[in-house]
């Protein structure tokens, strides 16, 4: 196993220990949000998904079923903001080499190896998601207040 072989393979089990970290504070967070602000949370999700739900009412006097489709935009304008920032030059990241590295293939390796991992793992469309996800939340905070 080469020196290069090594190290990706050390890195991995980092990785490893990284995703549980994550993993177990997502939990925490998730637990959290659930406890505290699950009633909140579906109801801008609703908002976004333009659904109806006699609980949304202002007013008891309300006949009202009309949903506005601003939430919907909002959050579509501020993920396609997001998205052409992140992707728009086509390359995801880029890495530079050391100056004194005199192994120069080295960031080759593993430039093509993280292109090949993002293209497998559907990056882009995860980071999408989560875009989608950011801006139903902050998007809907903002509509919240506005309805109080």
């Amino acid at each position: 196993m080469s020196e290069l072989e090594k190290q990706m393979t050390e890195e991995q089990d980092n990785g490893k220990e990284l995703v549980e970290w994550i993993t177990a504070r997502c939990d925490d967070w998730r637990d959290y949000r659930d406890t505290n602000y699950q009633q909140d949370w579906d109801q801008f999700e609703r908002f976004w998904r333009g659904q109806y739900s006699a609980e949304d009412r202002n007013r008891d006097s309300e006949r009202s079923r009309i949903i506005s489709p601003m939430t919907l935009q909002a959050v579509e304008s501020y993920t396609a903001e997001i998205d052409e920032a992140v992707f728009g030059s086509g390359n995801f990241f880029d890495i530079e080499d050391d100056f004194y590295d005199k192994d120069k293939t080295d960031i080759e390796v593993m430039k093509n190896n993280l292109t090949y991992e993002f293209k497998k793992n559907k990056m882009r469309y995860v980071m999408q998601e989560v875009e989608l996800l950011a801006a139903c939340i902050v998007t809907g905070k903002q509509i919240g207040r506005a309805h109080v």
